[in-house]
């Protein structure tokens, strides 16, 4: 429910969600974005990914943003440098 909530800007009930589930990843996600206006949802999703542990799938949708430096990032973070470079 939490997930739905975060991809609707839902964020209060959002919030509550992932705080019964004490999915504290999430939490900060969701305060990270809570208060801005134009919350870019691509990039909501891509860190939604990376929390979750789907990394590829996270550096795959920064690439198509046009952020490659967060998409290699990621893999630099995980020193998986093969990764990184392709």
């Amino acid at each position: 429910m939490g997930i739905e909530c975060i991809k609707n800007c839902q964020w209060d009930v959002a919030k509550n969600a992932l705080a019964r589930n004490k999915n504290y990843g999430l939490l900060e996600l969701v305060d990270k974005y809570k208060h801005e206006k134009n919350v870019n949802m691509e990039e909501v999703n891509a860190e939604m990914c990376a929390i979750n542990g789907d990394f590829y799938e996270s550096a795959q949708i920064y690439e198509k943003m046009g952020k490659l430096d967060k998409a290699i990032e990621i893999f630099t973070d995980l020193k998986q440098w093969e990764k990184a470079m392709n």
